[in-house]
Formats: structure tokens, C-alpha cells, sequence
């Protein structure tokens, strides 16, 4: 629905939003954030992903007020700013199930670091000055894990953050560093009970040429801290559905005791106990479920798996390989996916595709792409093949997990915007591209319109041409008479023929040909269109071109 705007104001700008800080806070509460960049005038309207969550703009410029309603799903939410000539980039907002509170300054020196009287708790700070070092003093008894994650990378902040843990002697004796992202993990078992010290820093990212820590109003985090159950993943019992999991992490109990009735799988990823600090990284998906089962190490000890299906293994010793075995037909096509070092595992993998007398045919690894590897294939003959596991460096170790995904290759599509955002003047037109992929020999006819638009603007419907896909462009035009609006529209793919549906195109929220790992949202759907008022200035343009 287009939301009308009583007219110009001098000057206005679209709202720019760098930051929002604190990037998070726990379901129920309401306090004050502030939103760093240049919002002129104010106040500016927001947009969120998520009901249950509403920002109200405060009287002094810059500082919005939330409120978290208790049944907000727990987890990372978008938002973004926008007023009658514009909208701002997209910002990551996460809803928390812990006791939160704020990072207090001075805390730069392990002599007088912030104390925490009680875990868990999320702290929201920033490193808000070249050099900063944010401090804080935990007691922890021994034979306890104290676990400490972070969210910086992963929500936007500039930071390649580290994490060090310093004795009562102000001895460094454990490091946290990348995870799955940059974004670090520090698990250690205590040894002696005292109080210990818990120091974050984090030099620039990208990086630049010189080497220092950073600090700025935008470098902030968010950083979890316990010394009870932390659950880092998740993944099925054998034997049982994929209802029925055996909980991956820290402090949790004797063997026996992983499983908890109430766990909710969900997208990072609530758990119903509210006591619980958790990271669950590995999903349960649609397909059967298996565990490796030793031995498997040799061709003739293959252990059969169906397909389509997954499989949860671990490399158990340095030098391991699993190998799993499985039949096929002539011209069937089949995609087989890894994931472990996606998922926080220490594991460097290799996935081989091998036949029933273990001659390789294809090989896959992490040496080149630092991703998780990946096989497209279509069998020549009929016969039984097998899919060899192992890690590039030969490590092996009790945390050496993975997930293997075997399927058959299901054509399909999707597509993509060249913005998050778009403007478009009363009486003018621009062009959205959108790049259409087709998957695994998809031949349909393929159609790209936008919906939802505004009244007074409407858009062309495009073929996509040929078999394989590639870019289109779809014009969207604004009468002359156009009444003001700043609202999301839909970007879609529109399948015809015998299984007619449509797939919203989405625009990607990651680092472009980065290799440093993911955010926590990857992509959204949510484009943006603004009609401005009638002979309004552009401040900035997007990267849609007028025609």
C-alpha cells in the first residue's frame, strides 16, 4: 500500500543509515537505539522484517525507541529508513533471548575491565576509538567451559574481531578467532576457579595497510557470554527422526542427556529453554536422515546411503575417510554437497566421487574456493558409485563433524536484483535488471514483472530469453500525475506451462567475492520503490539509470 505524503519539504534527503546501536536487545523489552547516519529531516518512517518488532522515532534527532514484543521470534530481523524521497541500505537487527545490557566505559584495561555479576548475558558495545580493547572481568568456577561468541561481521560492523581470555595473572590463556565468518568463538574449560578476563578488539575490515586495532561509533557488536549449556549445533540421533537430536556444544550433561523436548528448530535458531545460550548453525532439512557408521574407512566397507538423503559424519582420527556408496542409472543427474566448515567445523574437506572400484571421476576441495565443496553429475552407466569424505590436511578429530547431502539435480530457477532500492520521478521510467538462473536443464518459459507497485506506476512484463537464463530488464514507469509513495515492491520470476508459479527475484546482502564468510542475512526480497514528490532534487541515485 502506498503510503501519500502531504508534500516537499526544502532540502529533504533520503535517510542514510550507517548503524544501529544496540544492534539487538531480548523479546519483551523497550529501550533506545541510536541510528548513526544522516537522517535530514527528521523523522524518518521504518520499515522492519518482523511484526513483532516497532521502532518509533524519539523528538531528538537520530535515537529511535523499540519495543520487542515477548512473542518476537528470536533471531535476525532487517529494517531500513525511509521518508518521502528515498530509502536507506538495509540494517540487521537481532531479537535475543538472554539478559542483554550495555558495554560500560572506561573498560580498556585488564586492571579495571567491566564486571559481570551474572551469566549469560549479551553485551552490546562498540569499539568506539582507534585502539580500543573492551574489558570484562567474569568469575567462573572450575570444571566449567566459559564460552564467549560474537556478532560484528555478521551484522555489518567494519571489524575482523578477536576475542583473548587473560588469567588473574593477566596471562592470555586462550584465543577466539574466525568461525564460520570472521566473527570469532572462544570455548575453554576452567581449570581453577577465580576471576578471569575477557577482552575483545578487532582490526578494520576490509583491511587496509596499516595494522592496528580499530575503533569507531560504527564498529559495534554483540557479544554472548556464559558458563552454563551453550549449544553450538545440532544434528539427529541415529535411528531415529529427525525429530529426535543430539545437542553439539559445551556444559551440556552427560551423554544421554542431549536431548530436551521443545527444541524448536528455526533460522538461527531458537531454542525453548530461554536459559540456553545457543548457536545452531546445522538444520535438520526435508530428507531422510543417516549417521556414518564405522568402519567405512576402505571401498568394500562403503556404507549404502539413499538418495536423496543426508548424511552426519564425522572424520573421528586424523587421516579418516568415510566413504558411503550408492546406486545410479544412466543419465541420472545428482548434486552432492558438504557442509562443515560453512557450519563452524574444523575441517578443511575434500569430497570425492569415485566408482564401485574406487577409481576417482570427479574431486572437490576447499584449496581454491575456501567453500564448502560441491559435485554436479550425471551418471554415463548404470552401476554403484561411491563419495569418499576427508579433510585436505588429513585432520581428524572428535569435532570434525559434516553434513552430506546427496539428491537428485531438480530443475529449477531463481533470480536476482542489481539493488536493494530504487527511485523513480513522476513522469519517467527506469529500468530494474534482473539476472534469471536456470538450474539443472530448467526449460520453461520464464517471464519478470514487479508487483505491488504504487498507484500511478506501472511495470512491462519481459520473456526471459533462450534456455539458459541471463539479464533482464524490467521497465517500471510513473505517470506524470504520480502521487508520492516509498513502500517495498515484489520483483518476480513467473514460470509458465504445465507447474505455473512464481519466484520472487531477491537482492544479495552479501560481501561481493568475499571469502571471509557470510552475514546472518544473506539475501532478502524486500526492494524498495520511492516516488518522490514532483521536481524533487536526487541526493543519491541508486544504481538503477533513468531512460
Amino acid at each position: 500500500m502506498a503510503l501519500n505524503f502531504a508534500g516537499p519539504l526544502a532540502f529533504a534527503a533520503a535517510p542514510k543509515l550507517d548503524f544501529i546501536f544496540p544492534a539487538g536487545g531480548q523479546q519483551g523489552t523497550t529501550f533506545i537505539v541510536e541510528a548513526g547516519g544522516e537522517q535530514d529531516p527528521w523523522p524518518p518512517k521504518v520499515w522492519t522484517s518482523s511484526p513483532g518488532l516497532e521502532f518509533k522515532p524519539c523528538d531528538e534527532k537520530g535515537q529511535l525507541e523499540v519495543t520487542i514484543r515477548q512473542d518476537a521470534a528470536s533471531g535476525p530481523h532487517l529494517l531500513r529508513l525511509y521518508n518521502e524521497v528515498g530509502a536507506s541500505d538495509l540494517r540487521t537487527f537481532i531479537v535475543g533471548r538472554q539478559r542483554e545490557m550495555l558495554e560500560k566505559e572506561p573498560n580498556d584495561s585488564v586492571r579495571k575491565p567491566q564486571v559481570l555479576s551474572r551469566l549469560p548475558v549479551t553485551i552490546n558495545g562498540r569499539l568506539e576509538k582507534s585502539g580500543d580493547v573492551d574489558s570484562f572481568a567474569i568469575k567462573v568456577e572450575a570444571g566449567r567451559w566459559l564460552v564467549a561468541m560474537v556478532d560484528a561481521f555478521a551484522i555489518g560492523a567494519p571489524v575482523d574481531a578477536y576475542l583473548h581470555l587473560l588469567d588473574e595473572r593477566g596471562v592470555r590463556i586462550a584465543l577466539g578467532n574466525d568461525s564460520y565468518n570472521l566473527d570469532p568463538v572462544l570455548a575453554f574449560r576452567i581449570e581453577k576457579t577465580g576471576t578471569y578476563t575477557l577482552q575483545i578488539a578487532g582490526f578494520v575490515h576490509p583491511p587496509k595497510s596499516e595494522v592496528r586495532f580499530t575503533g569507531d561509533k560504527a564498529t559495534l557488536y554483540r557479544l554472548t557470554i556464559t558458563d552454563g549449556p551453550a549449544v553450538r549445533h545440532v544434528i539427529p540421533v541415529r535411528g531415529e527422526s529427525a525429530d529426535a537430536l543430539q545437542w553439539l556444544g559445551w556444559n551440556l550433561g552427560a551423554p544421554g542427556q542431549d536431548n530436551k523436548e521443545g527444541l524448536v528448530i528455526a533460522d538461527r535458531r531458537g531454542l525453548s529453554d530461554a536459559s540456553m545460550v545457543h548457536r545452531l548453525r546445522s538444520m535438520p532439512g526435508g530428507e531422510p536422515e543417516q549417521t556414518e557408521l564405522e568402519p567405512n574407512n576402505k571401498v568394500e566397507e562403503a556404507q549404502n546411503i539413499a538418495v536423496p538423503g543426508v548424511v552426519n559424519g564425522r572424520l573421528q582420527v586424523p587421516g579418516d575417510e568415510d566413504r558411503f556408496s550408492f546406486t545410479a542409472k544412466a543419465g541420472d543427474r545428482h548434486e552432492f554437497r558438504l557442509a562443515a566448515a560453512s557450519l563452524g567445523f574444523p575441517v578443511t574437506a575434500v569430497l570425492r566421487l569415485l566408482d564401485e572400484k574406487g577409481k576417482q571421476l570427479v574431486r572437490e576441495d576447499m584449496s581454491v574456493t575456501l567453500q564448502d565443496p560441491k559435485i554436479a553429475w550425471t551418471a554415463e552407466i548404470d552401476g554403484t558409485y561411491i563419495l569418499a569424505v576427508s579433510d585436505l590436511y588429513r585432520h581428524g578429530s572428535a569435532d570434525s563433524h559434516y553434513r552430506l547431502e546427496a539428491r537428485p539435480q531438480i530443475p529449477d530457477f531463481n533470480g536476482a536484483t542489481d539493488n536493494q532500492r530504487y527511485r523513480l520521478d513522476p513522469g519517467e521510467s527506469i529500468q530494474i535488471k534482473v539476472t534469471v538462473a536456470r538450474w539443472f536443464g530448467y526449460d520453461g518459459k520464464l517471464s519478470v514483472t514487479a508487483v505491488d507497485l504504487p498507484p500511478g506506476v506501472t511495470a512491462c512484463e519481459v520473456d526471459v530469453p533462450g534456455d539458459k537464463g541471463g539479464e533482464v530488464k524490467v521497465m517500471v514507469t510513473a505517470e506524470k500525475d504520480a502521487p508520492p509513495a516509498s513502500q517495498p515492491i515484489r520483483v518476480l520470476v513467473v514460470a509458465e506451462g504445465a507447474r505455473p508459479e512464481s519466484k520472487a527475484a531477491v537482492f544479495d546482502l552479501r560481501v561481493k567475492n568475499a571469502k571471509t564468510g557470510d552475514p546472518l542475512v544473506t539475501e532478502t526480497d524486500n526492494i524498495w520503490l520511492t516516488v518522490p514528490p514532483a521536481n524533487t532534487p536526487a541526493d543519491a541515485p541508486p544504481a538503477a539509470k533513468k531512460t
